[in-house]
């Protein structure tokens, strides 16, 4: 009997393996779709100079919240508003091509869980967007908290 139990409890955790296994693969292939979708979208870009890096884009979109414009030179969102990991992607995907959705969330949770950029629920576009806490958040701080190496465990799902 307890040979039987320890056969069921093995059989039993070898199914959560397998089931977080198969949960893992699946958000794989939801980002890889995501990210098909959105690279159908045209790309934003910001006025003036192209950002050098990264850091240097998320500061621009969620600390300073530069407006963002298409490719023929409309407005695509206003200065002041809140960017979603979407907008971020698109944004990237104009000046730095190797950049994929997933990089750039986990980039975006780093900040996240460093406690410096928010994520809320915005009922007007119906997405996550992020919003800096602190006014004193600079490009070497994001520098910083993206270059971190810390476990990433996600519990939002969003785009």
């Amino acid at each position: 009997m307890r040979s039987l139990n320890r056969t069921l409890a093995s059989l039993n955790e070898r199914v959560s393996e397998i089931r977080g296994e198969v949960k893992q693969q699946m958000k794989l292939h939801d980002i890889s779709d995501r990210q098909r979708k959105l690279n159908r979208q045209n790309s934003l870009y910001l006025k003036g100079e192209s950002p050098k890096s990264l850091e240097e884009l998320i500061y621009r979109l969620i600390v300073k919240t530069e407006a963002t414009y298409n490719r023929d030179g409309s407005m695509q969102c206003s200065v002041g508003r809140r960017r979603s990991l979407k907008d971020v992607y698109k944004c990237a995907k104009a000046y730095f091509k190797d950049f994929t959705l997933e990089e750039i969330d986990e980039a975006l949770l780093k900040c996240t869980k460093g406690g410096k950029i928010d994520r809320h629920y915005c009922s007007t576009t119906h997405q996550q967007v992020h919003v800096t806490r602190t006014l004193s958040l600079t490009k070497d701080d994001l520098k910083k908290l993206i270059d971190r190496k810390i476990p990433l465990e996600r519990k939002e799902e969003y785009v």
